[in-house]
């Protein structure tokens, strides 16, 4: 015959996988990408913004009598004033240099030594496992509050524990 574990104890086990759920959930956003998905972003990013830059606008300003490269810029929608210039210069850069951008940033990618983290199509499924994961630790942790209490050993709730949990039948 195993001898039962008090409450306390089984509590504490539980909770200790709950934080430890919970945790893992809000890593898995930062966890790096494989290399197939990180290039892939990578690739996406330049063609997005190589689409932003209006050659036709570029070259207009090229046949104008303005300044060259302000001429090019300002066609662009370059903010300036007397001591700044805001500007974002990806869609230049990405639609004249996409190609170089796109090798150094891929060997950079390839170069990193790294734990990979899920690839993009599995991380909803992988998300979706760890919250049912969380829920049923969650449900566990109920049942032994409410076993506690029954049996006359009243254990606190956690501050952060789910009201549809606790409020559950």
């Amino acid at each position: 015959m195993t001898s039962k574990l008090p409450n306390a104890v089984r509590l504490e086990a539980v909770r200790a996988r709950v934080s430890q759920t919970q945790a893992e959930i809000e890593a898995l956003p930062a966890q790096p990408l494989p290399v197939a998905d990180a290039i892939a972003r990578l690739d996406a990013w330049i063609a997005a913004k190589s689409e932003l830059f209006d050659h036709g606008t570029a070259a207009r300003a090229f046949a104008t009598d303005r300044a060259l490269l302000g001429g090019v810029l300002a066609a662009q929608g370059v903010k300036t004033a007397e001591s700044a210039v805001t500007t974002d210069l990806a869609p230049l850069l990405c639609s004249l240099f996409g190609t170089e951008i796109r090798e150094r940033l891929s060997a950079a990618i390839q170069a990193q030594t790294r734990a990979d983290g899920p690839s993009l199509a599995e991380r909803p499924a992988t998300l979706a496992a760890m919250r049912a994961e969380l829920e049923r630790l969650e449900r566990e942790e109920e049942r032994i509050i409410r076993a506690a209490e029954a049996e006359g050993e009243p254990l606190a709730r956690r501050p952060d524990a789910p009201p549809h949990v606790v409020l559950a039948p």
